[in-house]
């Protein structure tokens, strides 16, 4: 009996795990498709550079933060990503936004990844 129950809790523990690592309401859009590049280093803007490129995706997610994007534009084969929060900061114990603390978690991103030319 004792197994029994240590092996569900494994299984539990691993499901809770996996599920942390996905975003809920994640949604993109790839333009076109590139070699990834593992690893790389992707550079993040907050307003359109001045350089010329080429959108290769536009990702979305909820609660993913700026590593999650950066990780995605390695994979899609780009240089950078615009990043964008939006949607507002959450606090669990806030009332409404306002409330909220100035580091606190937003609700939303957004993240136009790029390709120098």
């Amino acid at each position: 009996m004792t197994r029994k129950i240590g092996m569900w809790s494994a299984l539990a523990t691993l499901c809770l795990t996996l599920n942390a690592c996905v975003y809920q309401d994640h949604a993109e859009q790839v333009y076109m498709t590139l070699a990834a590049k593992p690893g790389a280093q992707i550079e993040v803007y907050s307003e359109p550079p001045n350089r010329k490129y080429d959108l290769v995706a536009d990702i979305q997610a909820n609660g993913a933060p700026e590593s999650f994007y950066k990780k995605r534009a390695a994979s899609l084969g780009g240089d950078a990503i615009i990043f964008k929060r939006v949607g507002g900061p959450v606090y669990l114990g806030a009332i409404s936004p306002s409330e909220a603390p100035i580091n606190g978690i937003y609700t939303r991103a957004t993240a136009s990844v790029i390709k120098f030319k």
